[in-house]
């Protein structure tokens, strides 16, 4: 993730790129991401859902639960889209893509994605329970209070168990 993050650093800085034609060109079916999706989530269950602020740059918003395996599929959407436009020879039309696609999706979503990553493994590393976490569902309303507490006691007891972690006092 770090390295796909340097890279779209590196595109982004770059002035922009402008593809050959105004329209692109049709490049059939999108490739279903549901199979891959799904085998993230099975491979990071105890540790899929995380916590981030959309913007930081917006006045203050609340976190918002997310996926890491949702973020690593929409990556590889996004990246492969790009691939496929590179693989038909239209190199300037992928540098486009990407370039773009960097700015409104897959860069921040790879920067929070690597944040939540990088939290994880220094908890782990430094041997610090993490907090029971407050309401990571992604799949309930963020408005109901007993429903984001609940959660966040079942969210720690998911993560805590299989990573050996005590829970905070």
């Amino acid at each position: 993730v770090s390295q796909l993050l340097l890279a779209g650093g590196r595109l982004g800085a770059y002035e922009d790129v402008l593809p050959d034609e105004r329209y692109e060109p049709d490049l059939g079916p999108e490739p279903d991401a549901d199979g891959l999706r799904e085998r993230f989530a099975a491979l990071l269950e105890p540790i899929d859902v995380y916590s981030e602020v959309f913007d930081p740059y917006e006045p203050r918003k609340a976190p918002v639960p997310h996926r890491i395996s949702d973020d690593l599929a929409d990556l590889v959407t996004d990246l492969g889209h790009g691939l496929a436009h590179y693989e038909a020879d239209r190199t300037a039309e992928a540098l486009w893509w990407w370039q773009f696609s960097y700015f409104s999706n897959w860069g921040s979503t790879a920067s929070a994605t690597l944040r939540a990553l990088q939290s994880l493994v220094a908890h782990i590393r430094l041997n610090q329970p993490l907090e029971e976490l407050d309401g990571l569902d992604t799949d309930q309303d963020p408005g109901d209070a007993n429903l984001a507490e609940e959660a966040g006691r079942v969210m720690f007891q998911e993560i805590a168990g299989p990573l050996g972690l005590r829970p905070a006092k």
